[in-house]
């Protein structure tokens, strides 16, 4: 998710404030987690004491892109220990969901399920693209239980010993890793390297004979065709990457 900092906005002051500007009491609650707020805070001293301040162009302003402000590893983690505090977590509604993720992530307050994620993400617990991959995790869990979470965990690849538990795993790998492959430019080559990955894990497998030869040629067509497919629906410009499999193959995508 983008913030852009603009040129600041003049309001009329709120009852019991001075008319001299005074930063608003929203302002010094988020200043603690946000750098940008700290920044106003402290030109809004300047200019309270008197100091000039030179105005910055807008075209100079330099936007403040974050991405994922959790560790990879927690958005799943925060998944199962929310289904801790519910009854019944294969389910349960997605508004308890959402507020038992709130109470996980030690979200400030009580709001309602509709306001939980914009206000982590003003409080600069998450982003959207923590909320996209906890969104998901957590419908992955209501649609066919905890085990479903342990299939393909994304940094803790399961050991793969005959041919329906590999055909599980690449159809895992395929919806839980390939679908979110294409929705970050910056993140792509970190997300496509474990995809690599995986697809070395596929292959040491087959090399070890837990599956047949045509098994494998399936595993790797599929995994090919969902590569291909998820880049030509993706809008944004994703580079090539080459991907290696068996003796050394490789596929550009």
């Amino acid at each position: 998710m983008s913030q852009h900092t603009g040129g600041a906005k003049t309001e009329s002051p709120d009852k019991g404030e001075t008319s001299n500007g005074s930063v608003l009491p929203r302002l010094q609650e988020m200043a603690n987690n946000s750098p940008q707020v700290k920044q106003l805070m402290s030109v809004q001293r300047m200019v309270n004491e008197g100091v000039r301040v030179r105005t910055i162009p807008q075209s100079a302003v330099v936007p403040v892109v974050q991405r994922q402000l959790l560790p990879t590893a927690r958005h799943r983690e925060v998944v199962k220990d929310a289904a801790k505090r519910l009854k019944n977590p294969e389910t349960d509604s997605d508004n308890l969901w959402i507020k038992a993720i709130y109470q996980e992530l030690d979200g400030i307050g009580n709001p309602a399920a509709d306001e939980c994620v914009q206000k982590l993400i003003e409080q600069h617990v998450i982003d959207m693209n923590d909320w996209a991959l906890i969104q998901k995790d957590y419908k992955l869990y209501k649609s066919s239980g905890a085990k479903s979470l342990d299939l393909h965990e994304r940094h803790n690849t399961p050991t793969v010993h005959n041919e329906d538990e590999a055909s599980k795993w690449v159809a895992s790998l395929i919806e839980n890793r390939i679908k979110d492959l294409y929705t970050t430019l910056a993140g792509f080559p970190g997300h496509a390297m474990q995809i690599q990955l995986s697809i070395n894990s596929l292959v040491g497998w087959y090399e070890a004979k837990k599956f047949s030869d045509e098994a494998y040629t399936r595993y790797k067509d599929e995994i090919i065709a969902a590569l291909n497919k998820g880049k030509k629906a993706s809008p944004l410009a994703i580079p090539r990457y080459v991907y290696t499999f068996e003796s050394g193959s490789t596929t550009a995508v």
